[in-house]
């Protein structure tokens, strides 16, 4: 079973064990079931390269499967009212959106795709509670209440059909995954619960699997998102693999 995960950092969490990332995981899930799973990740961090970034993987490595995790931070930089990019020449700007900011537009100042870190970050930065910046909280609200929101919604769509038009040429299925909460932020809460539920009407139209983890909680000892609120916990890296494998074999009449 060949299998092209498409999403964040969320397969490089530097807290987290290799073995226990949920790819990982999956991997050994579909494993006990008999098969023999292959996974590839692309990173994509921007709706303007996440296509290209596909094409290219389904071209030289065939899959059976393409995972897109549907990730609130792509949307962001959509939405803010005031978003803040480097120039050409490495200089730090800021421009007013009014909804005409093209997901190709502008790099942002954390354009990087960086390989799973060498050294760990410190322990405490995943143990401390991160509170909500009111700037960050407003400007998001702000670009929400101008119709920025709708407008990215509408680019992700348009994102998610591209896929799953490329996937259908490559023989490949494509399966959406949810976003996560994001309790650190309650803008961005409010933006997972928005894109959760297009998601599910995206492919309930288009007749695409689709794995919800919005209202994945982990476990009782240990919450889905860990105590910064904002990374994955242990916990939550084995519900998104169990979901996940559980969808995969549902598919495969397992």
């Amino acid at each position: 079973m060949l299998i092209t995960i498409v999403g964040g950092c969320l397969t490089q969490q530097a807290n987290i064990p290799l073995t226990e990332l949920y790819h990982q995981q999956l991997a050994q899930l579909l494993q006990a079931k008999g098969f023999a799973p292959k996974v590839t990740i692309v990173r994509s961090e921007r709706l303007a390269t996440c296509v290209a970034r596909v094409q290219e993987s389904l071209a030289t490595q065939p899959a059976h499967w393409l995972l897109l995790h549907l990730r609130t931070e792509p949307l962001l930089r959509l939405i803010k009212l005031f978003y803040r990019y480097h120039d050409a020449t490495g200089r730090r700007q800021q421009v007013l959106n009014r909804g005409t900011l093209s997901h190709h537009a502008h790099d942002p100042l954390a354009d990087r795709l960086s390989p799973r870190p060498t050294s760990p970050l410190p322990p405490e930065f995943f143990l401390t509670p991160a509170p909500p910046a009111p700037w960050r909280e407003l400007n998001g609200w702000l670009g929400a209440l101008i119709g920025n929101r709708r407008r990215a919604l509408a680019a992700t769509k348009t994102v998610v059909e591209e896929l799953h038009k490329h996937a259908a040429a490559h023989r490949a299925q494509l399966l959406l995954v949810g976003p996560p909460r994001r309790p650190a932020s309650p803008f961005e809460n409010h933006l997972a619960a928005h894109l959760d539920r297009a998601a599910a009407s995206w492919a309930a139209y288009a007749q695409l699997p689709y794995v919800r983890l919005f209202g994945a909680t982990g476990t009782p000892d240990e919450p889905l998102v860990g105590p910064n609120r904002i990374h994955i916990s242990r916990a939550g890296h084995r519900q998104i693999a169990e979901r996940l494998a559980a969808a995969l074999l549902e598919r495969v009449g397992v």
